[in-house]
């Protein structure tokens, strides 16, 4: 038995993540569904496309920072998120699998993995956890709740940039080599970088969350004198490695500045309380159908069961907790305290073109991790862990709803669209529908399948458009559904 039981706990970060990655990625297998809807998870797929053509300068897809679409504006890509990192991914991918979505899919797969397997390192070599428990926590942040919340929008899937930046900072050891803390600060800026390159949420997270944690640090007597002695200790690599960072960092600021998106301030900015608990799992609704009240973007829950498990972790820690909980509590009061979030839309850079309420708890997500890891570490009646495991696992099955789209369901809405040869660039004017999947459709028909370019554009803030300027090109006019 004891054999057994030994054999389990080596291998229980394999057994894990297959379960998890059964329990997250089944419906590709067997329903051949994608991940996302025909909304944002396409045009994630569009811009990874748009990567990949762009490497072979093929049709209007020759310029890297302009995506062919809200001609005639330039510089395009910097109304979305740039997704560079994921490019880097797909890229590979695309060389064997010839089909964009059939590539997306592998994609996925791939995000999902190294999700987890950053997230058991950071675990396991930042924090010193042990196999089983690194296992559970990589588990919850790969595969749980919070993430299957959040698929329909595959940008915030890149989350293992910001976990491999963090291990590197948690590797840095005094006692050993410059060479070896040298790799680790190169390992951090070039993550942060990638991260901030990828996904512009969960970059604009990893920079307030630094800040935040900094000016934590400074105000707290106990932690200023160990920021001091991190700084004294590490000056030369800080500032050179900082200089490198912003150097890197230029020209995707500029590219944003020269967009300048901002959009107007409204209450859908702020976190909802009752949306800090809520999720989709269907246990948990069985108890509590709250989760109905809170709109799908603005549920964040853990799992009730998970999220005690999290709070009781970080009570455990009782030299830290009043940091932890301080810093949680910073974070939260930005965004469920309106005259708070008000000023951090009036004085953040980059907070007034994004509404990151409803997506905070990412930047939470792996403090919530640890502290579930640190309750099963220090777990004394060990008696109670299988239990434990197993509502934990159980509580985050969730309905099968968030794989709503195929590639012949895509393949078909192309169909109704008929671009003569001669255009150049298309507008549609679309009058019978606010869904913005059409938007997508003319994307993806446009600009790929016809090398032309398009008018009309897909993104979270959109360019104004002269009808004077989209009359000169050919125009459509869809006016039925299909």
């Amino acid at each position: 038995m004891k054999a057994l039981v030994k054999i389990l706990y080596n291998l229980s970060p394999f057994i894990l993540c297959i379960l998890g990655f059964i329990m997250f990625c089944y419906p590709l297998a067997l329903f051949e569904q994608l991940p996302g809807d025909l909304g944002d998870a396409r045009f994630i797929n569009y811009l990874l496309e748009h990567g990949w053509l762009w490497l072979h300068k093929y049709g209007v897809h020759t310029r890297f920072w302009d995506i062919p679409m809200f001609y005639p504006n330039t510089n395009t890509l910097s109304f979305s998120d740039m997704m560079i990192g994921g490019m880097i991914l797909y890229a590979p991918i695309r060389l064997f699998v010839n089909n964009p979505q059939n590539a997306l899919a592998v994609w996925f797969i791939l995000l999902c993995l190294l999700n987890y397997f950053s997230s058991y390192l950071v675990l396991r070599k930042g924090f010193n956890f042990d196999k089983f428990v690194s296992a559970v926590g990589a588990f919850i942040f790969a595969f749980g709740l919070v993430r299957q919340n959040r698929i329909c929008h595959m940008q915030l899937m890149t989350q293992f940039f910001m976990m491999f930046s963090i291990l590197g900072i948690l590797l840095l050891d005094k006692s050993k080599s410059k060479l070896w803390n040298n790799c680790c600060f190169l390992i951090t800026m070039l993550f942060f970088v990638l991260q901030i390159y990828t996904s512009f949420y969960l970059g604009w997270f990893m920079v307030f969350g630094t800040v935040v944690l900094i000016l934590l640090m400074a105000i707290i007597p106990e932690l200023k004198t160990k920021l001091y002695n991190f700084i004294k200790s590490y000056k030369y690599e800080i500032i050179g490695y900082s200089i490198i960072c912003i150097i890197l960092l230029i020209p995707l600021v500029e590219h944003y500045i020269a967009v300048g998106a901002q959009q107007p301030y409204s209450l859908r900015r702020l976190a909802q309380l009752l949306g800090i608990f809520s999720s989709s799992s269907i246990l948990d609704n069985l108890f509590s159908p709250s989760s109905s009240l809170v709109e799908h973007e603005y549920r964040m829950g853990m799992g009730y069961f998970t999220s005690i498990i999290s709070i009781l972790g970080i009570i455990f820690c009782k030299n830290h907790r009043k940091y932890i909980f301080s810093y949680i509590g910073i974070i939260l009061a930005f965004f469920t305290i309106l005259p708070l979030n008000f000023l951090l839309y009036t004085c953040f850079p980059g907070e007034s073109a994004i509404r990151a309420g409803g997506r905070i708890i990412l930047l939470l997500l792996p403090i919530y991790v640890y502290g579930l890891a640190n309750f099963i570490k220090k777990l004394k009646n060990k008696k109670y862990l299988f239990i434990i495991l197993i509502l934990i696992l159980i509580e985050q099955i969730t309905p099968p709803n968030m794989y709503n789209w195929t590639k012949q369901e895509h393949e078909q809405r192309l169909t109704h669209y008929h671009i003569p040869k001669e255009c150049k660039s298309v507008y549609y004017d679309i009058q019978v529908s606010p869904d913005y999947s059409y938007l997508n459709d003319i994307l993806w028909a446009t600009t790929i399948y016809n090398n032309a370019y398009s008018v009309n554009g897909y993104s979270g803030y959109f360019p104004k458009i002269n009808p004077n300027d989209a009359s000169k090109n050919c125009q459509f006019i869809i006016n039925k559904n299909f």
